[in-house]
């Protein structure tokens, strides 16, 4: 690498080496990330690098050390969790987009990385990853303010979410990585940096709130088609009604969160909070708060209080 200063270069050459006489059968990859890939190294930066074992690892590194007073670790990432990165399963999709292969040990392995990569770029469930930090965040306001800093991670990552991307780095660059981002509330930038400065749990509560707002919000062309729905789904809140087998309870309120999340996407996050140990009266609030939905965008129901009258609609309908 000519962006690289002698000692980086040396370790690369002295870390290749090594795993071609006595890793070959063992490592499928190498793969190089961080500061010599994007061009943002220090003079002290170490090299970011890690492999990608054949068999899955147990997660220790197979090398730590310092040269030039600088700390280096040689760490392996199994091809599961790579896969769990490309899905946004799992964090540090910044190791596989910006991950420079430096020692494949066939063209399959090389290939499978790339595709990785590629499936990566084509990721199309950024809605669904909103309502998860949204959710986070929500969470981590009850343990308020052990976990202040927390709350502002997950609503930052909601607005990365928002503009098709993520964090790249840790909250030391937030302040960096939300001036990038084209699509955020006016005012997050300064009402972040004035909660740090000056806490309350009130301000934090706005900023979530205002996040909130922002990244909830959908073009209509973006909207569900969402005629018929209701109708197909009263009947999965019925189950839940007068239910009392727990068990069943707590898998037809989950399938109802999941079908909701699935089908509104960020939206789903202003839905009343329901789980196992709801209430009938809490699950007809979550119904409701539906059917307002589909009223307000002036989506018509198919509701009748009888036989005869749906007869006498299907009649009206075809004449």
């Amino acid at each position: 690498e000519s962006t690289m200063n002698t000692y980086a270069s040396e370790i690369v050459r002295i870390i290749l080496n090594e795993v071609q006489n006595k890793y070959a059968e063992d490592v499928d990859l190498v793969v190089l990330y961080g500061s010599y890939v994007t061009g943002k190294m220090r003079e002290k930066s170490d090299v970011d690098f890690y492999y990608v074992p054949t068999v899955e690892p147990n997660y220790k590194p197979m090398i730590s050390f310092i040269v030039d007073d600088v700390g280096y670790d040689f760490w392996p990432i199994g091809w599961k969790r790579l896969i769990a990165i490309s899905e946004y399963k799992v964090p540090l999709q910044d190791l596989l987009e910006h991950g420079k292969i430096i020692y494949a040990k066939d063209l399959e392995s090389y290939n499978k990385f790339e595709d990785l990569k590629n499936k990566l770029k084509s990721f199309q469930g950024f809605d669904q990853l909103i309502v998860k930090e949204l959710e986070h965040a929500k969470l981590k306001m009850y343990n308020y303010p052990a976990e202040d800093m927390d709350v502002i991670y997950h609503l930052s990552n909601s607005i990365a979410h928002f503009n098709k991307t993520y964090l790249k780095k840790g909250l030391d660059n937030i302040e960096n990585e939300m001036n990038q981002m084209i699509n955020k509330p006016e005012s997050f930038i300064f009402m972040m940096k004035d909660y740090i400065i000056n806490p309350s749990e009130e301000k934090l509560k706005t900023l979530l709130s205002v996040t909130e707002e922002y990244v909830c919000q959908k073009n209509e062309e973006e909207q569900p088609d969402l005629a018929g729905f209701y109708e197909e789904f009263k009947s999965r809140y019925n189950k839940i009604y007068g239910e009392t087998d727990q068990v069943k309870r707590h898998m037809f309120i989950h399938a109802i969160t999941k079908e909701i999340k699935s089908f509104f996407g960020s939206s789903a996050s202003k839905f009343p909070t329901i789980g196992s140990a709801s209430t009938d009266m809490e699950i007809k609030a979550h119904e409701d708060f539906l059917v307002g939905i589909l009223k307000k965008k002036k989506i018509p129901i198919l509701s009748f209080s009888s036989a005869e009258e749906f007869e006498a609609y299907l009649k009206h309908k075809h004449n």
